[in-house]
């Protein structure tokens, strides 16, 4: 999870920077304020969900198969959706991407396509864990899980499509305090 933040506060700065945002202004401080009151909420909710429910010995457990292939089916599903950013990525990384000025501290462009897909693999896995084969048997976390996507989706068109470095800075902000709230 820590690596998720880290990488999605890493993209946030380099299109905050690139579109000359300061970085102070990339996650305002009530955003983050808020974010932590979400999570707090949903542990609370949590902890009172897990109080309240019945025994876990009432419901027949999933078989191994049945898991596998949930975990086989939330992990392809994660990393279909982030390649699906490839086709904006993708054209515009040698005429564009590389002219514009990026900090120094930019990885360079070969580490992108395996970190991503790395990141969507360990999304999926997670998905999996979090949802397993009822994912709206937890709306709010669905919910979340759907925002982010969201989030992460559009990105990418805005960026390397659009070229609106600003719009995108808001949305890698946007996306960092989702991150940071769950």
């Amino acid at each position: 999870m820590l690596f998720l933040v880290f990488s999605v506060a890493s993209a946030a700065a380099v299109s905050c920077s690139v579109a000359k945002v300061p970085a102070t202004r990339m996650v305002s401080i009530p955003a983050v304020n808020a974010a932590l009151q979400v999570r707090a909420h949903a542990q609370k909710s949590a902890c009172m969900f897990a109080c309240s429910s019945p025994s876990p010995q009432r419901h027949r457990a999933a078989s191994p198969i049945m898991l596998s292939t949930a975990t086989a089916a939330w992990t392809g599903g994660c990393v279909l959706f982030g390649a699906s950013g490839a086709f904006v990525v993708v054209p515009n990384l040698k005429p564009w991407y590389e002219s514009i000025n990026k900090p120094s501290w930019s990885p360079p462009n070969n580490i992108f396509a395996p970190m991503w897909t790395t990141l969507y693999t360990i999304l999926g896995i997670a998905s999996a864990r979090a949802f397993g084969l009822n994912p709206l048997s937890q709306p709010r976390a669905l919910a979340v899980f759907a925002l982010q996507a969201v989030l992460n989706l559009a990105w990418a068109p805005l960026f390397f499509g659009a070229k609106k470095l600003g719009l995108a800075c808001f949305v890698s902000s946007a996306l960092l305090a989702s991150a940071v709230a769950t």
